[in-house]
């Protein structure tokens, strides 16, 4: 009797889960405007939610087929130095919708934070920091940057209204890098300091 509570429950699940993608498209494409506010761990988590240099703000591409999505998001932010840099996110993951109707989904999984800095007037050099803490000058190949710079666990609650999406999210840092992953620990599998909230209006193209 049991079991055959259990297979009802996983049928019932499988059903409802059916029935909320194909309220959906099978695929999109869509345009974004990105905020994100980024906390150090320093202070009270809220306190510098009013400091316009806690905030970043740029844009993005994201592409959905079925659940598996695809997200590039570019957050000028400075260096200590008061040199522009861009921080690139780019973020796979899936998409679940919660309802039959699918206008509200939530979406998690990895991503990798690539800092790739604007020309400056007056330097051409750039530094970047990699996920261990280490320092690659300008020349570094993209394959080791790739390889080498953080990761990231994200979390995100989208609603979605017509063509128009808006999403509320959360990147939380690792000490962690594609290259270091296959010798995780469990203390650096989430860092309390760096974390980012994302906010994002989307516009789908397609």
């Amino acid at each position: 009797m049991h079991m055959k509570r259990k297979r009802l429950f996983i049928v019932l699940l499988l059903c409802i889960a059916s029935g909320a993608l194909g309220a959906r498209p099978l695929s999109t494409a869509s345009l974004n405007v990105v905020g994100g506010y980024a906390y150090d761990g320093s202070d009270d988590y809220f306190a510098g939610m009013g400091s316009f240099e806690h905030w970043h703000i740029g844009g993005g591409l994201s592409a959905r087929f079925s659940l598996l999505t695809a997200d590039v998001m570019f957050l000028p932010s400075g260096y200590s130095d008061d040199e522009n840099k861009l921080g690139i996110m780019m973020m796979p993951g899936l998409s679940i919708p919660l309802s039959v109707v699918s206008n509200l989904e939530i979406g998690f999984g990895p991503s990798i934070g690539l800092l790739i800095p604007k020309t400056s007037t007056t330097d051409s050099k750039f530094q970047y920091e990699m996920a261990d803490g280490s320092i690659r000058e300008s020349g570094t190949s993209f394959s080791t940057l790739f390889m080498q710079s953080t990761l990231y666990w994200k979390v995100a609650i989208s609603a979605q209204l017509g063509d128009f999406g808006f999403h509320v999210g959360y990147l939380s840092p690792t000490e962690l890098s594609l290259e270091t992953i296959k010798d995780i620990q469990p203390s650096s599998f989430f860092l309390s300091e760096g974390g980012m909230l994302m906010l994002a209006l989307s516009l789908d193209i397609y």
